[in-house]
């Protein structure tokens, strides 16, 4: 039995917020939510979600 590879990684915006991220489709560019909310798109593979309760 192969292994799965892990091909999508979400941005930092759609990870925190446990959204599905469309950045894989254009790579280059902003995912469709960032771009709509104007923040930076970036991937970061070591980002761990804050919790939002205070």
């Amino acid at each position: 039995m192969r292994g799965r590879k892990r091909e999508h990684t979400a941005c930092v915006h759609c990870r925190q917020m446990k959204l599905a991220c469309d950045r894989y489709k254009h790579p280059t560019k902003s995912c469709s939510r960032c771009l709509r909310t104007q923040k930076p798109c970036s991937v970061n593979p070591e980002f761990k979600r804050e919790s939002r309760r205070m």
